[in-house]
């Protein structure tokens, strides 16, 4: 099993998929793949080709269980993506450029790899910050039906979430957050956002109830849902009334986010 033998090296498992997940879109050769990543772990120059080659071969096998028992995946989630892909531009852009307007128009990448993986229970995502693209798991219309919290978060909302946190660990941005923090206050900070420029199109709204929603249904893992969510929507209603530099922004939100409220594996 590729998760026991990650273990058994000793690896950080949360830090290795940070880099093994988005590098996967891209690096078709396993053992290239497993390099890569553990030379983004720990420096080029590491001693890794035992465990490239051990992780390697348990990433094969979990790419030949998937063939095997899901043949028709790749297809599958190519045809659910459609409907996701095709409004892209003409809803998520306006969406996007609110949200700039919102903070900072410089948050906003010119583009970005969106890869969509399957559906999980809950659904979820992922901004790859150091690899300027994001995981997104599927919803279809069907599956929507049976997560009542998803009407009021529509898809579109989701993906722009995830683009919109891609520039936050720019250094003009977020020199002052602690780099392992950087992907909560980037996810926690935008959350805020993202629905604010969503309550302007008439798509969401930015209150305690929807932010509190938004991180369950969208996995957003802290400690304390709700003491968070209060966090959030003070922060912002505090930054929309001063409208201080991001940077600033981020920095005071990265203060008011306490280590109680933080899972283990973000600790800084």
């Amino acid at each position: 099993m590729l998760h026991s033998e990650i273990a058994a090296a000793g690896l950080p498992a949360d830090r290795l998929w940070r880099h093994l997940l988005p590098l996967s879109a891209t690096v078709e050769n396993n053992r290239q793949l497993v390099e890569t990543a553990l030379k983004k772990l720990h420096g080029a120059g590491a001693s890794i080709d035992l465990v490239a080659q051990r992780l390697g071969g348990r990433v094969a096998d979990l790419e030949a269980a998937v063939q095997r028992d899901l043949p028709e995946l790749v297809k599958d989630l190519s045809s659910s993506a459609a409907p996701l892909c095709e409004p892209l531009n003409a809803k998520a852009g306006p969406l996007l450029a609110a949200i700039g307007r919102l903070t900072d128009e410089r948050l906003i990448v010119p583009d970005a790899t969106v890869v969509v993986v399957p559906r999980t229970d809950p659904v979820g995502g992922t901004a790859n910050l150091l690899y300027n693209s994001v995981c997104i798991e599927l919803v279809s219309d069907d599956s929507a039906a049976e997560l009542p919290e998803l009407p009021e978060l529509p898809e579109l909302l989701r993906l722009a979430w995830l683009v919109s946190q891609l520039n936050v660990d720019l250094p003009i941005f977020s020199e002052n957050v602690h780099a392992e923090r950087r992907p909560m206050i980037a996810a926690l900070s935008m959350l805020a956002v993202s629905l604010a420029a969503a309550e302007e199109a008439e798509l969401s709204r930015c209150d305690l109830a929807t932010v509190k929603t938004a991180l369950n249904a969208w996995q957003i893992e802290v400690r304390k849902a709700n003491e968070t969510a209060d966090v959030v929507l003070q922060w912002w209603e505090t930054y929309v009334s001063s409208r201080p530099a991001w940077t600033v922004a981020l920095r005071a939100l990265d203060e008011m986010i306490g280590e109680d409220l933080l899972p283990p594996a973000d600790r800084g």
